[in-house]
């Protein structure tokens, strides 16, 4: 791809706005012989942990003592440590 390393979802929807028949999924962990073998038990082990996060967490907004959705203001900053 150009540009690789750059975030662009574009890059797989076509002219119709359809999603391209280009899925990294075929390709990322090998071909044939030198295929990943851990392919299957990675995807496995993603599926089941979201599925359990659904599951299991409650994902809402916060409330306070009251009950009264407690609004915030995103901030981002760069690098991985303020």
């Amino acid at each position: 791809y150009p540009n690789a390393s750059r975030f662009i979802p574009e890059r797989f929807i076509d002219i119709d706005g359809a999603l391209t028949n280009d899925d990294p999924a075929q390709y990322i962990f090998g071909f044939d012989r030198r295929v990943c073998p851990g392919w299957y038990t990675a995807d496995t082990f993603v599926w089941s942990a979201i599925v359990t996060m659904l599951a299991t967490l409650d994902i809402s907004s916060v409330k306070d003592d009251q009950g009264k959705v407690i609004s915030f203001t995103r901030t981002f900053i760069t690098g991985l440590v303020r």
